[in-house]
């Protein structure tokens, strides 16, 4: 039997807070909780979250296994959007924390774990490339100071961006691989400061010539492609900032959403109108004015108030990704 929102004796059990009525119904009497209700598409644990029934939701979720990312078919939103929506703080936070969105998490840090290294290498392509000029520039015998110190300073600015991202990919290495990466990127930085060390002495030799003598390039040992060779191949500039990358931004980590009109969780705040897609679980709290979980989730989870409504789905947004890096980020 079902009323008239196209909802089960389930679907009400789990609304109202029953949970002997709920348990009972699903294990004894054989009903699937993964049924939607005919008018929302809303399952037992959508209706239990968006209600504030905790217990109810920890148990369709640990013991009958129901995936919290699941979404309403009308709305298309996730038991974490309707708790948050409606103000029920208590199981906003334990679905945020529990660990299957933790676990979850984890293989977005490994994804976004080897973009990083895919800029790392083209920022290595890009020294290797100031290298070779720096080789072109000793073996001529017109060339200007001011030429070698643009070059000192290019890989200067590479060598800071490198130790950024360095520091970035340890922050995120798992335990096991931790040490093979410091051991490469010290061997690479120490590698990288010897280079630019030659290249200051040869600047230096300059400023102890006068203007008409002969500069000797004997002096400075040769600079080889000994520095990750591989990456020769990527090209010089990866322009992006690492302020906002992927791994930082994990201020966005719930923010996987169907599209909407580009708002942040401020400007719907600061509206009356209701925006049925495209939202976070903060964009959500803060359009129905639940100060508490918005508070929460950026004060206590790090969630950006500035980050806009999505333009990418969860199902694209590896593809997405991918042609960013490769396409744009490397070129």
């Amino acid at each position: 039997m079902g009323s008239e929102d196209g909802e089960t004796v389930l679907h009400l059990a789990a609304q109202s807070g029953n949970f002997e009525l709920t348990k009972w119904l699903i294990e004894e009497k054989g009903m699937d909780p993964m049924v939607k209700s005919a008018k929302e598409g809303k399952t037992a644990l959508h209706l239990a979250a968006e209600n504030g029934r905790l217990e109810i939701t920890q148990w369709l979720v640990d013991e009958k296994g129901m995936d919290p990312m699941v979404k309403t078919l009308q709305e298309d939103k996730t038991a974490l959007h309707l708790a948050a929506e409606k103000g029920q703080l208590k199981v906003t936070q334990w679905l945020i924390e529990k660990k299957e969105w933790i676990q979850w998490l984890k293989h977005l840090r490994i994804y976004m774990d080897s973009k990083l290294k895919s800029v790392r290498a083209g920022h290595k392509g890009a020294v290797t490339k100031l290298l070779v000029k720096f080789d072109e520039l000793k073996s001529k015998t017109d060339t200007e100071v001011d030429e070698v110190k643009a070059l000192d300073d290019a890989v200067t600015q590479k060598q800071k961006t490198l130790i950024d991202l360095n520091n970035r990919l340890l922050e995120q290495t798992s335990e096991e691989n931790l040490e093979q990466e410091i051991t490469d990127s010290d061997e690479y930085m120490y590698e990288l400061d010897c280079k630019i060390r030659q290249i200051r002495k040869f600047i230096k030799s300059f400023e102890h010539v006068e203007t008409n003598t002969i500069i000797s390039h004997d002096t400075v040992g040769p600079s080889t492609s000994r520095l990750n060779p591989d990456a020769y191949h990527f090209t010089p500039e990866a322009r992006v900032d690492m302020n906002r990358c992927a791994i930082d931004s994990m201020n966005q980590q719930y923010s996987i959403n169907a599209p909407a009109e580009g708002k942040t969780a401020l400007h719907l705040a600061a509206e009356n109108g209701k925006m049925e897609e495209g939202k976070t679980a903060l964009h959500l709290a803060a359009e129905n004015g639940e100060m508490e979980v918005t508070e929460w989730l950026i004060e206590k989870k790090g969630m950006d108030p500035m980050v806009k409504t999505s333009q990418v789905t969860f199902d694209i947004i590896y593809i997405e990704l991918s042609d960013m890096f490769n396409s744009e980020l490397l070129t």
